[in-house]
């Protein structure tokens, strides 16, 4: 990723962040993107978002 300035722009990831890019590798590494939707393509830009609001709300329910 770079920066406005054309600078390299370096996130540090957390364990568990490179946990789940590790194991998503095993199901995406023949593939052009990192997460894949069930069409192939990559995954549109508000999917992790709607995933972490339904999973809220499922755990808001269980309670």
């Amino acid at each position: 990723m770079k920066a406005k300035s054309g600078d390299d722009f370096i996130i540090p990831l957390s364990d568990e962040a490179i946990a789940i890019l590790k194991e998503q590798h095993l199901f995406t590494s023949h593939k052009e993107y990192v997460f894949v939707a069930d069409n192939g393509l990559h995954i549109d830009e508000v999917t992790p978002s709607r995933a972490l609001q339904r999973m809220a709300l499922i755990t808001k329910l269980r309670q």
